[in-house]
């Protein structure tokens, strides 16, 4: 029994530490409630992954962020045909890859906010898999409320925030 309760408190131990380790110490904590661009975004170009794809796709290609519910890492159905696109891009480009980027709103803990970014990229990572794009070439990573993009406190601010954005490598 005792033994039980020594590797629950090892294991709770080691998840706090984990979660600490994948942090960061970004952010641009202004204070405005202007919205500004995400940098990280700023220079993606879908020519490194469309290799020769249609207009149509190219333009479902150009769409890297995807938004979620209030404590929610469930994938939109309207954003389906863009990672469709995506997937099919990495799938005709196996020598390329991604990685996703998981963001959440300021409200939660940082810990809880760590774990909700990792559930939001992963959500996307899983999306791609099933369509068959390895597993390899996708880098799930999160940053919780640490980059947001709107520094309101509202909530048009947080929607803007609760995100996952797909970065080429």
């Amino acid at each position: 029994m005792q033994l039980v309760k020594l590797s629950k408190v090892v294991l709770l131990a080691s998840s706090v530490v984990w979660l600490a380790a994948c942090s960061s110490t970004g952010g641009k904590g202004t204070g405005t409630t202007d919205t500004v661009e995400d940098d990280s975004t700023a220079s993606i170009t879908t020519d490194s992954i469309d290799g020769g794809v249609d207009s149509s796709s190219a333009a479902l290609l150009d769409k890297k962020i995807f938004l979620f519910e209030f404590d929610d890492s469930k994938i939109s159905p309207d954003d389906y045909a863009a990672l469709d696109a995506h997937a099919s891009a990495l799938v005709a480009n196996s020598n390329k890859s991604i990685t996703i980027q998981g963001h959440t709103d300021e409200r939660g803990t940082r810990e809880y906010n760590l774990a909700l970014g990792e559930r939001r990229a992963n959500a996307i990572k899983k999306y791609l898999v099933i369509k068959g794009v390895a597993p390899s070439q996708i880098e799930a990573t999160s940053y919780g409320e640490e980059q947001p993009v709107a520094f309101g406190h509202d909530e048009a601010s947080w929607s803007q925030n609760r995100r996952a954005i797909i970065i080429t490598n």
